[in-house]
């Protein structure tokens, strides 16, 4: 349970040095997302768009079912484990990783035949993909996020999980099967879980940490709704133009999930920065709308963001063509309005995210989401049915606009009411 009266920095490893703690952030970050990227590369190479089509709608279910799955431990699992003292490092770990496994089933199924009734094609290929994303929320990085120890991270969870990724593809290679590629990530990802989860637990456990484990448990369920509400709402407005493409305009789903796919690539190299200023927008003075937009984690994420959008700008339709294996290509005004997007969500969504989440001011950042969702749907579907592509190209940009002036009018609110 996060301790509200105090605020305490993530426990840093002196013998990495805090220095490199941003370095092994940023190679986490890489191994994580390459996988999924040589996945992509090797799925379209081999098999048609119609079955990746299929399979980016079943990522998508995923995505909204493993929600339930994570519980929010993106948002606010680093804090509580950061906010706990060692000695209830343990009890924190395990109230919270009980409950993903109990909601992991249930979840994976309600995302399998929710995947297939969306899906027009492939059925099973979605179901299947949706079960993938929701066995990779099975992940221990938030608690070394936490406790500060990404090195540890990197060893336990990262590149096994890189590993599993290249052997299923190189299976996949040799069957040309994507039902035997999934089914064989899903369970070296379920059993590298495991692992890793007995293995946290044998080396934190104390005598004190399970002591009325069934009531912290229930205590643990409420704390963690708010959490999962954020991350529920987040979630929606990030699947959202997929959902709304495969009921509206389907043959455009493959085209979509590739250059959101390749957008997401973009992002990523922003997330060691990010990680980097989760729980410690707190260090610096900000007293004022003023302060905040000259603050370092603003100014670092607004220079990101710049060179990022940039360089995805230019380099996007090459590498949009190389992954899709020239099966797709984007026009410049759907690249350039992407791009500002992307600006919008590094720039400004993700520092202004990162200071409420620091003030504990969940309320402020759920609001901002369901605002941006509730007004974003009506909007896609309209800009979808008039422009198709383009317009959700522009749809998205008018949520990311719509999402971040929200969240800075919360940032502006929340600094007033601590004056």
């Amino acid at each position: 349970m996060i301790n509200k009266k105090t605020f305490k920095e993530p426990k840093i490893d002196y013998k990495i040095g805090e220095k490199y703690l941003f370095i092994f952030h940023a190679v986490n970050t890489f191994f994580s997302t390459l996988g999924p990227l040589i996945a992509v590369f090797v799925i379209l190479k081999v098999e048609t768009i119609g079955v990746w089509g299929a399979l980016a709608v079943g990522q998508a279910i995923g995505l909204l079912s493993s929600v339930f799955v994570s519980l929010g431990t993106g948002v606010s699992g680093a804090s509580e484990i950061s906010n706990s003292e060692k000695s209830t490092q343990s009890s924190a770990f395990l109230e919270i990783s009980v409950i993903q496994i109990i909601t992991f089933i249930p979840a994976s199924v309600a995302s399998f035949f929710t995947a297939i009734l969306f899906s027009s094609s492939n059925h099973f290929v979605a179901g299947l993909g949706s079960i993938s994303i929701n066995s990779s929320a099975l992940t221990v990085a938030w608690f070394f996020y936490g406790t500060g120890e990404p090195k540890k991270l990197l060893l336990a969870e990262t590149l096994p999980r890189f590993l599993i990724t290249l052997i299923s593809l190189l299976i996949f290679i040799q069957t040309k099967d994507i039902y035997i590629q999934l089914l064989i990530q899903i369970i070296f990802n379920l059993c590298l879980y495991t692992f890793t989860f007995l293995f946290i637990l044998k080396h934190t456990a104390t005598s004190s940490g399970f002591h009325n484990f069934r009531k912290k448990l229930g205590s643990q369920y409420r704390i963690r709704l708010k959490s999962s509400s954020i991350a529920l709402v987040s979630c929606l407005n990030f699947i959202s133009p997929i959902l709304i493409l495969s009921v509206t305009a389907n043959a455009v789903v493959p085209v979509w999930a590739v250059a959101e796919k390749v957008t997401r690539y973009f992002e990523i190299l922003n997330e060691p920065l990010t990680n980097r200023y989760k729980n410690l927008s707190r260090r610096e003075e900000i007293k004022s709308m003023k302060s905040f937009f000259s603050s370092r984690v603003f100014v670092l994420h607004s220079a990101s963001g710049f060179l990022i959008s940039i360089a995805m700008f230019l380099t996007g339709p090459i590498l949009i063509g190389v992954l899709s294996s020239n099966k797709i290509s984007l026009s410049s005004l759907s690249l350039l309005l992407i791009s500002i997007s992307l600006f919008i969500r590094v720039s400004i969504k993700q520092p202004a995210f990162l200071f409420l989440a620091s003030r504990d001011n969940l309320t402020g950042i759920l609001q901002s989401l369901g605002i941006a969702f509730l007004i974003t749907i009506p909007t896609l579907y309209v800009m979808i049915s008039k422009f198709t592509f383009t317009g959700i190209c522009l749809g998205v940009l008018m949520s990311q606009l719509l999402l971040s002036s929200s969240l800075l009018y919360k940032v502006n609110s929340s600094i007033k009411s601590k004056q």
